[in-house]
């Protein structure tokens, strides 16, 4: 998935090195994409725009800030220790944000397929018969909130107990969308979804 690496005319980096100066270098590129994630999902209006997915976009800043501030901590320790910090304790500092954002590229990469898979059928023709009866509720399949939670979910489903700390914090942030919204309907009756991804809406919606 990454599509960057050091130029292969640079002859005087030895192989070892040059693998571990790869797997650094990913980092950025891993951090670019996740930060384009963000801008992107920010600038969202009307429709487009998606609580659930804003709420990620926060937790995902959590993330991005950590690895900003070992990027200049290193960047301190390196302009003090010089050629004595070494590329192995480079690459030891780093060996979590190693882990982590590869994982949450992935994570927004599967989003941004589903949302690609998503307004490909809704481009579809729709059979929907509009009523004149009263408005009821009911919980309609594959809504955007819903699917965003279980991709969270299933991306905590994993070995790594850093990695599902780092989802469980993000569901956290998403979940906080999700409880609003619950509260608002069993206390006020009212559904609060701009962006249609609340599993709840008036049926009149539906048609």
């Amino acid at each position: 998935m990454c599509t960057v690496q050091l130029a292969s005319d640079i002859s005087w980096i030895g192989k070892e090195d040059r693998e571990q100066l790869n797997e650094l270098v990913k980092l950025g590129f891993h951090f670019k994409q996740l930060q384009k994630f963000i801008q992107q999902e920010q600038q969202q209006q009307g429709v487009q725009r998606s609580l659930y997915r804003h709420a990620l976009c926060s937790g995902l800043t959590e993330v991005l800030c950590v690895y900003e501030d070992e990027v200049v901590l290193l960047q301190q320790q390196v302009l003090e220790a010089g050629a004595d910090k070494g590329l192995a304790g480079l690459v030891y500092q780093l060996a979590d944000l190693q882990m982590l954002l590869p994982q949450l590229h992935q994570l927004v990469y599967d989003l941004r397929r589903q949302a690609i898979t998503t307004n490909s059928s809704n481009n579809g023709s729709g059979d929907g018969v509009a009523t004149n009866g009263p408005v009821t509720l009911e919980a309609p399949p594959a809504k955007r909130g819903t699917r965003l939670l279980a991709t969270l979910h299933a991306h905590r489903l994993n070995g790594q107990p850093l990695l599902q700390a780092c989802m469980q914090r993000l569901l956290w942030h998403v979940n906080q969308v999700l409880f609003n919204q619950l509260t608002v309907w069993m206390i006020h009756g009212v559904v609060t979804d701009e962006g249609s991804e609340f599993f709840i809406r008036p049926r009149a919606l539906l048609n």
